[in-house]
């Protein structure tokens, strides 16, 4: 329980801020704001490293095509355009295994 406390205290200090997006998630037809992510366990060290130098090499070509669409579309925005976002992505992993 205690890890959840740094989230708890945020929640109360930021309530209008954070209760739309937790309401949406729920009742939303298309939530937008859960981690987009892919949680296996049972795997070894070997699956593992092929699955992230693939999940590397995918995310890469689609972040270059989203950089490559928002330059375009930024050298026709009109002036004084003030919008922004961030993508991105990471692999996580934990084998459990003792390093050689």
């Amino acid at each position: 329980m205690a890890r959840f406390w740094p989230l708890l205290r945020l929640l109360a200090a930021h309530p209008a801020a954070i209760i739309p997006h937790l309401a949406e998630n729920v009742l939303g037809p298309h939530p937008r704001h859960f981690e987009r992510a892919a949680h296996y366990t049972g795997l070894t060290t070997a699956q593992i490293k092929s699955l992230a130098e693939r999940y590397n090499a995918d995310q890469m070509a689609v972040l270059e095509e989203i950089a490559a669409e928002a330059e375009a579309l930024k050298a026709r925005a009109p002036s004084g355009a003030s919008g922004k976002f961030r993508a991105g992505g990471y692999f996580y992993s934990s084998t459990g295994e003792t390093p050689n």
